[in-house]
Protein backbone atom coordinates (compact mmCIF):
# COMPACT_ATOMS: atom_id res chain seq x y z
CA UNK A 1 0.00 0.00 0.00
CA UNK A 2 3.07 2.69 0.80
CA UNK A 3 4.42 1.71 -2.31
CA UNK A 4 1.07 2.80 -4.69
CA UNK A 5 0.67 5.52 -2.19
CA UNK A 6 4.03 6.74 -3.25
CA UNK A 7 2.98 6.35 -6.59
CA UNK A 8 -0.21 9.14 -6.37
CA UNK A 9 0.54 12.20 -4.71
CA UNK A 10 -3.16 12.41 -3.12
CA UNK A 11 -5.08 10.14 -0.66
CA UNK A 12 -7.90 10.95 -3.07
CA UNK A 13 -5.81 9.95 -6.26
CA UNK A 14 -4.95 6.30 -4.48
CA UNK A 15 -8.39 5.80 -3.54
CA UNK A 16 -10.27 6.39 -7.07
CA UNK A 17 -7.63 4.18 -8.23
CA UNK A 18 -9.02 1.57 -5.57
CA UNK A 19 -12.07 1.73 -6.55
CA UNK A 20 -11.81 1.83 -10.40
CA UNK A 21 -9.76 -1.58 -9.78
CA UNK A 22 -12.34 -3.17 -7.71
CA UNK A 23 -15.05 -2.00 -10.25
CA UNK A 24 -13.17 -3.24 -13.11
CA UNK A 25 -12.93 -6.64 -11.46
CA UNK A 26 -16.45 -7.17 -10.19
CA UNK A 27 -18.10 -6.10 -13.60
CA UNK A 28 -15.54 -8.50 -15.51
CA UNK A 29 -17.05 -11.79 -16.22
CA UNK A 30 -16.14 -15.04 -14.83
CA UNK A 31 -15.15 -16.53 -18.67
CA UNK A 32 -13.39 -13.49 -19.74
CA UNK A 33 -11.20 -13.74 -16.91
CA UNK A 34 -7.84 -16.39 -17.19
CA UNK A 35 -7.54 -16.31 -13.01
CA UNK A 36 -10.75 -17.29 -12.70
CA UNK A 37 -10.39 -20.16 -14.96
CA UNK A 38 -10.18 -23.78 -13.34
CA UNK A 39 -6.84 -25.60 -14.30
CA UNK A 40 -7.45 -28.47 -17.23
CA UNK A 41 -5.59 -30.87 -17.86
CA UNK A 42 -4.73 -31.72 -21.40
CA UNK A 43 -6.74 -35.06 -22.48
CA UNK A 44 -3.99 -38.47 -22.50
CA UNK A 45 -2.71 -39.12 -25.24
CA UNK A 46 -2.78 -41.71 -27.11
CA UNK A 47 0.93 -43.08 -25.84
CA UNK A 48 0.51 -42.03 -22.42
CA UNK A 49 -2.79 -44.58 -22.18
CA UNK A 50 -1.01 -47.56 -23.64
CA UNK A 51 2.03 -46.41 -20.99
CA UNK A 52 -0.60 -46.76 -18.41
CA UNK A 53 -1.70 -49.96 -19.87
CA UNK A 54 2.00 -51.04 -20.05
CA UNK A 55 3.48 -50.23 -16.27
CA UNK A 56 0.12 -52.48 -14.70
CA UNK A 57 1.89 -55.34 -16.43
CA UNK A 58 4.97 -54.91 -14.06
CA UNK A 59 5.87 -58.00 -12.46
CA UNK A 60 4.43 -60.43 -14.85
CA UNK A 61 7.27 -62.74 -16.72
CA UNK A 62 9.18 -62.81 -19.66
CA UNK A 63 8.09 -65.55 -22.13
CA UNK A 64 9.68 -65.35 -25.43
CA UNK A 65 6.83 -65.15 -28.42
CA UNK A 66 4.12 -64.30 -25.40
CA UNK A 67 1.90 -61.33 -25.94
CA UNK A 68 -0.46 -61.37 -22.50
CA UNK A 69 -2.11 -61.10 -20.93
CA UNK A 70 -0.36 -63.44 -18.14
CA UNK A 71 3.68 -62.96 -19.72
CA UNK A 72 5.57 -60.65 -22.65
CA UNK A 73 8.51 -61.05 -24.84
CA UNK A 74 9.51 -57.31 -25.56
CA UNK A 75 7.24 -56.80 -29.04
CA UNK A 76 4.25 -58.69 -27.34
CA UNK A 77 4.03 -56.44 -24.32
CA UNK A 78 4.28 -52.92 -26.54
CA UNK A 79 1.66 -54.63 -28.90
CA UNK A 80 -0.53 -55.32 -25.85
CA UNK A 81 -0.25 -51.99 -24.58
CA UNK A 82 -1.32 -50.15 -28.00
CA UNK A 83 -4.14 -52.47 -28.98
CA UNK A 84 -5.76 -52.10 -25.43
CA UNK A 85 -5.99 -48.65 -26.40
CA UNK A 86 -6.84 -48.79 -29.81
CA UNK A 87 -3.78 -48.93 -32.29
CA UNK A 88 -2.99 -52.25 -33.60
CA UNK A 89 0.97 -53.30 -34.25
CA UNK A 90 2.59 -56.10 -35.44
CA UNK A 91 4.69 -58.80 -32.99
CA UNK A 92 8.02 -57.80 -33.62
CA UNK A 93 10.38 -55.07 -32.57
CA UNK A 94 11.84 -54.75 -36.57
CA UNK A 95 7.90 -54.85 -38.03
CA UNK A 96 6.92 -52.48 -34.98
CA UNK A 97 9.21 -49.47 -36.07
CA UNK A 98 8.69 -49.74 -39.18
CA UNK A 99 4.92 -49.48 -38.43
CA UNK A 100 5.50 -46.05 -36.81
CA UNK A 101 6.41 -42.52 -37.06
CA UNK A 102 9.94 -42.07 -36.40
CA UNK A 103 11.21 -39.59 -33.75
CA UNK A 104 14.72 -38.07 -32.63
CA UNK A 105 15.25 -39.43 -29.09
CA UNK A 106 15.48 -35.74 -27.62
CA UNK A 107 11.70 -35.59 -28.71
CA UNK A 108 10.83 -38.94 -27.01
CA UNK A 109 7.47 -38.32 -24.87
CA UNK A 110 6.09 -41.01 -22.39
CA UNK A 111 4.51 -43.60 -24.58
CA UNK A 112 6.47 -43.85 -27.29
CA UNK A 113 8.78 -46.71 -28.26
CA UNK A 114 12.50 -46.86 -27.89
CA UNK A 115 14.05 -49.34 -30.07
CA UNK A 116 17.30 -51.09 -30.14
CA UNK A 117 19.92 -52.97 -32.15
CA UNK A 118 21.18 -54.37 -29.49
CA UNK A 119 24.69 -54.60 -31.72
CA UNK A 120 24.67 -50.83 -31.69
CA UNK A 121 24.41 -50.97 -35.57
CA UNK A 122 21.61 -49.18 -37.73
CA UNK A 123 17.37 -49.73 -37.39
CA UNK A 124 17.79 -52.78 -39.95
CA UNK A 125 19.11 -55.01 -37.14
CA UNK A 126 16.81 -53.88 -34.31
CA UNK A 127 15.79 -56.25 -31.78
CA UNK A 128 14.47 -54.86 -28.63
CA UNK A 129 11.32 -52.51 -28.15
CA UNK A 130 9.89 -51.53 -24.96
CA UNK A 131 7.58 -48.23 -24.27
CA UNK A 132 9.55 -44.63 -23.17
CA UNK A 133 8.11 -44.02 -19.05
CA UNK A 134 9.86 -40.40 -19.20
CA UNK A 135 13.05 -39.34 -17.51
CA UNK A 136 15.16 -41.88 -19.73
CA UNK A 137 13.52 -44.83 -18.24
CA UNK A 138 11.49 -47.36 -20.33
CA UNK A 139 8.60 -50.41 -19.16
CA UNK A 140 10.31 -53.28 -20.88
CA UNK A 141 10.45 -57.29 -21.07
CA UNK A 142 13.58 -57.62 -20.86
CA UNK A 143 14.64 -61.05 -21.40
CA UNK A 144 14.33 -64.61 -20.59
CA UNK A 145 14.24 -65.23 -16.73
CA UNK A 146 13.15 -61.64 -16.34
CA UNK A 147 10.09 -60.42 -15.31
CA UNK A 148 8.70 -57.14 -16.78
CA UNK A 149 9.63 -54.07 -15.11
CA UNK A 150 10.77 -50.25 -15.48
CA UNK A 151 14.41 -49.39 -15.97
CA UNK A 152 16.91 -46.84 -17.23
CA UNK A 153 17.43 -46.94 -20.53
CA UNK A 154 21.32 -48.10 -20.66
CA UNK A 155 22.83 -47.55 -24.05
CA UNK A 156 22.72 -44.67 -26.29
CA UNK A 157 24.07 -46.60 -29.17
CA UNK A 158 21.55 -48.03 -31.40
CA UNK A 159 18.49 -46.93 -29.85
CA UNK A 160 15.35 -45.10 -32.16
CA UNK A 161 12.41 -44.69 -31.12
CA UNK A 162 8.77 -44.04 -33.02
CA UNK A 163 5.53 -42.93 -32.14
CA UNK A 164 2.42 -45.38 -33.10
Amino acid sequence: MRLLARRFRTPIALAATVLVTMVMLVATPPSASAAVRPATRPAPTLGTRALAVARHQIGKPYRWGAAGPWAFDCSGLTQYSYARVGRRLPHNALAQYRSVRHVRLSQLRPGDLVFMNMSGGGPGGISHVGIYAGHGNWVVARMPGTRITIQHIWTHRGVYAGRP
